[in-house]
């Protein structure tokens, strides 16, 4: 018995195959390949019968997909454009071939569903589009044709300037429109035109390192652009409405403010800060007391004053959430006019605060404190260098004023960090490495973490932000808490830095968080912590100042707890980027000056845990971390020599081989 088989219609494809079974108008139809399908009866375009052969099934779809070739949709356009309204393939098949064979009816149903310009299909029938409807496609094509056309000439341009290859004559209209489009990207994040072209072009590359190396290799940077904040999509400058808004702020006046604060200006206040630092945060005071103990006052800078919940300036601080410190510039949280001006603990002038007051027994033992708004006047500022030279030689300051503050807060900064330590607390000292660069000019500077002046000021604020954690949750005032679960295992940080010991006791540290709800502070060895002590560079820290600041003016709280969430989110991500563009960009200009004066000379290096089937090491001086060739295995922690083969800054690289 001959076997029928059909022409169908199956998701905008003509297809071809055998009926194995058709029952009750559903058909179960095998392709020429043996792949089955079922199907309604109203989808079969043309019958024909044939033998089991499957060859003959691939016969009878190569002769409809070549007579379907042969069709001439134009032509047939004409023939069915004016006033045939809706028809079937049978229709235009017979309009066309005059009387229709079953081929020349599926042949005719395949060249329409395959065009895309004359016909438009309208369920199972097909429609002719008009004239003006055909016209417009047409131009709609040519354009497209001819933006493809000049993306290609776009992108043999930029991967010309990519690969080095000299730019000849001068630059056309056309590239120039391009790279205009290239900047509008890199410099105010527009045209996602230019940045597919700089994805395709980069691979795996980010696009905005692929712009940067097209503008400086053209030479389309000025010399006071920072390539960095290209690189990473930052913008510094503030809008000029933020601008103008901080510069129209008056001075802290107490009595235009109107608001009550405890006067300190009677006391020797005091910061402590390095050199360049602009955005004073914080200022310590010392008092003696009657009874042999004595008052320290932790004073904090009050910028709520100046920026009000959800003004211009509010909005961006929000946006940026942290101040971004990077080895060529600082983008700052706040406009310089408030963040390093107004607001800032800067010296002879007033400056309101919040202020914690924490008063100590003879003994050293704290025994209350006080949480206060007040308006003070630096007396004094002074650099950790100072402070530790006063520390350091105690017998040549018998004379200065400030000696016994310094030496008292020192003795009590002792104390706090043994009780904390009592209590668990874990840590940690590393080296930082400080990386600057002016006038293409880098220098680099060794913080050790752990001398006096910075122990003093770390444990007063430390101090501070348990002391107003613990105020916030006495009262039920809405903070953010920063918490950090207990490590799983026990943790012993090295007393001397070791990459190797340091790296296996931070990986059993779980990460720090923040949250609405008091929690241990595992590395911290406190109950309760929160941060208030930096808000020119913290949004977090000026959010909660707001809330204390309106505990202590028995006012309205400004933020719900679903608001400090929504808080918290943004400071979470923001930290996370933060740190690691802090981190590549003085890793970036580490790598760039040990290229410029370093290459082929021989360093002291630790070697550190291999990484798969690579072993890298650390150079004790830079703190930075390069792949070791060759020269045998290594232990990790061996203290070697190694020679600085290569580096390459923009591939985050450096070749190290062993001397």
């Amino acid at each position: 018995m001959a076997v029928p088989y059909i022409a169908y219609r199956h998701n905008q494809e003509l297809k071809v195959g055998k009926v194995i079974r058709d029952q009750k108008g559903k058909l179960l139809v095998a392709d020429p390949n043996g792949r089955t399908e079922s199907l309604k009866a109203a989808a079969v375009i043309a019958r024909f019968s044939g033998s089991s052969d499957p060859d003959e099934g691939r016969e009878l779809a190569l002769r409809i997909k070549r007579e379907a070739q042969d069709v001439e949709v134009a032509l047939l356009w004409e023939i069915m454009v004016d006033g045939t309204g809706e028809f079937d393939g049978e229709q235009a098949a017979e309009e066309y071939f005059g009387a229709a064979s079953a081929v020349q009816i599926a042949a005719a149903t395949k060249a329409l569903l395959e065009d895309q310009l004359h016909f438009r299909r309208k369920g199972a029938a097909f429609l002719a589009r008009t004239r003006a409807e055909v016209d417009d496609l047409l131009l709609r094509d040519r354009r497209e044709a001819e933006r493809a056309a000049r993306e290609e000439r776009v992108l043999a341009f930029l991967e010309g300037v990519l690969s080095r290859k000299p730019v000849k004559g001068e630059i056309s209209d056309e590239i120039e429109g391009a790279l205009g489009r290239v900047e509008a990207y890199m410099f105010r994040d527009q045209s996602p035109e230019a940045e597919q072209w700089l994805t395709r072009l980069g691979g795996r590359r980010p696009p905005r390192e692929v712009g940067l190396e097209v503008l400086e290799r053209l030479g389309r940077l000025h010399r006071n652009v920072d390539p960095q904040l290209l690189l990473y999509g930052i913008v510094a400058e503030f809008s000029e409405t933020v601008t103008g808004h901080a510069d129209a702020l008056p001075a802290f006046s107490a009595v235009e403010e109107q608001v009550d604060r405890s006067d300190f200006r009677r006391l020797a206040v005091f910061s402590i800060d390095d050199e360049s630092t602009e955005e004073v945060d914080d200022a310590l005071s010392w008092e003696p007391l009657p009874d042999g103990g004595c008052e320290v006052g932790i004073h904090i800078a009050d910028p709520s004053v100046f920026v009000a919940k959800d003004d211009c300036v509010d909005r961006v601080a929000a946006e940026r959430a942290l101040t971004l410190y990077l080895a060529t510039c600082t983008v700052t949280m706040l406009p310089p006019r408030i963040g390093c001006d107004l607001a800032s603990l800067n010296h002879a002038v007033d400056r309101p605060s919040i202020s914690v007051l924490a008063r100590f027994s003879e003994s050293g033992e704290l025994r209350d404190y006080a949480v206060e708004r007040g308006r003070l006047r630096v007396a004094q500022r002074f650099s950790y260098e100072d402070v530790d030279t006063r520390l350091g030689e105690p017998e040549a300051q018998s004379d200065d004023a400030m000696a016994e503050p310094l030496r008292c807060l020192s003795q009590l900064a002792d104390s706090l960090r043994r009780q904390r330590l009592a209590a668990g607390a874990l840590l940690f000292s590393r080296p930082e490495i400080s990386v600057k660069v002016r006038d293409d000019r880098i220098s680099i500077a060794r913080i050790e973490p752990d001398t006096p002046a910075r122990r003093l000021v770390s444990e007063f604020m430390i101090l501070a932000n348990r002391l107003v954690a613990e105020f916030a949750l006495a009262r039920d005032i809405p903070i953010i808490y920063r918490t950090q679960p207990a490590p799983a295992e026990p943790v012993e940080p090295p007393a001397v830095y070791d990459p190797v010991l340091f790296d296996r006791c931070v990986r059993k540290l779980r990460p720090t968080r923040f949250s609405t709800h008091p929690q241990p502070h595992s590395s911290l060895g406190l109950d309760v912590y929160t941060q208030i002590s930096s808000p020119l560079r913290r949004f977090n820290d000026l959010a909660i100042h707001r809330q204390l600041a309106a505990c202590l003016n028995r006012a309205d709280q400004p933020y719900s707890v679903v608001e400090l969430i929504e808080v918290l989110g943004r400071a979470e991500v923001a930290e996370r980027a933060n740190k690691r563009i802090e981190r590549e960009v003085a890793n970036f200009w580490l790598l760039e000056a040990l290229r410029r004066d370093w290459l082929g000379k021989s360093l002291p290096a630790t070697v550190v845990d291999p990484v798969g089937n690579t072993v890298l090491a650390e150079l004790d001086d830079f703190l930075v971390r390069g792949l070791l060739q060759g020269g045998g295995r290594h232990r990790a922690g061996a203290h070697i020599t190694v020679r600085v083969a290569d580096v390459q800054p923009r591939r985050k690289t450096m070749l190290l081989q062993p001397v």
